[in-house]
Order: C-alpha cells, then structure tokens, then sequence
C-alpha cells in the first residue's frame, strides 16, 4: 500500500469526523483552487463564490463560506511545495489537511514519515491482507526465489 492508499484509508475509517466534508485535491491536475471552488459548489447548497473574485478572493471565500463544521482536504502526491501553499487553509481553523508527498518539505505541521518495506515485510503485509495461499501463487508465478520463503499469517 502507498501513500494515497493510506489516505484513502484514513479518509474511509474517519469519514464520520469529518461531516463538513472530506475533499481530495490533485495538485497534478485541475488548479487547485477551481478543485476547491468546485467542490464546494457541487457539494453545498447555497455556495456561490461572487464572479467579481480573482482566483484567490474565490478561495479565500471557500475558507469563510465552507460548511461549518470540520473538514478533511487531502492534497494527494504533492511534488512541489510551492505549488499547494497558496491553498492552504487558515492554520488553527476547522479544516485538516493531510498531504501525500515523497518530498522532505521542511514543514512546520506534524509528518509522519513512512519509510519503504523490506520484501519480506511487504510480502507478509500482502498475506494478512489478501491471503496466503493467495501470496503464495501469485509469487510462484512471478518469481522462484521468492516461493521458497515462508509467508507469514
């Protein structure tokens, strides 16, 4: 599992914390702040950013107009800093961020560094989650150093 698989998890296992919502932002397609505009529009009633707003007025909006309650904005597979920081929403605020990035970002919000697994971690990740005998054929198949060894349960 990578890192936007464990976002995604995260973002299923504490959906109900969120009930202002949970928005998935992809630095790497649409700008950013049309995603968030978007979202916005899309999932609340009565969200109307004025035409009159530059982009950064409409985000801006976002922020004060958002649903009231708390909310996830998962910024997935970020590979340049500078390109999310001006969406970013109001340190302190109702909004949580969780960022995926394999850069070191020298941020000044708590990270969880996750480092790579060995591959016979990663194989005994793979039994507990789809099953040995599963592992067991599918490496068999792909490569015979690998079968010999023992997948854990």
């Amino acid at each position: 599992m990578g890192k936007t698989e464990l976002a995604i998890q995260y973002s299923w296992q504490y959906l109900e914390d969120y009930s202002g919502g949970c928005c998935w932002l992809n630095p790497q397609g649409t700008d950013l702040g049309i995603q968030l505009i978007n979202f916005g529009i899309v999932h609340f009633p009565n969200f109307d950013p004025p035409e009159q707003l530059d982009a950064t007025g409409k985000v801006l909006y976002c922020w004060k107009n958002w649903q009231a309650e708390k909310v996830l904005l998962i910024f997935d597979d970020v590979k340049d800093w500078m390109q999310i920081k001006p969406y970013l929403p109001p340190k302190g605020s109702r909004f949580k961020v969780l960022i995926t990035t394999r850069l070191n970002t020298g941020l000044a919000y708590p990270s969880l560094p996750l480092g790579g697994l060995s591959e016979d971690a990663a194989l005994e990740l793979l039994a507990k989650l789809l099953g040995d005998e599963y592992v067991r054929q599918e490496t068999e198949l792909t490569s015979p150093s690998v079968s010999n060894r023992r997948i854990l349960n």
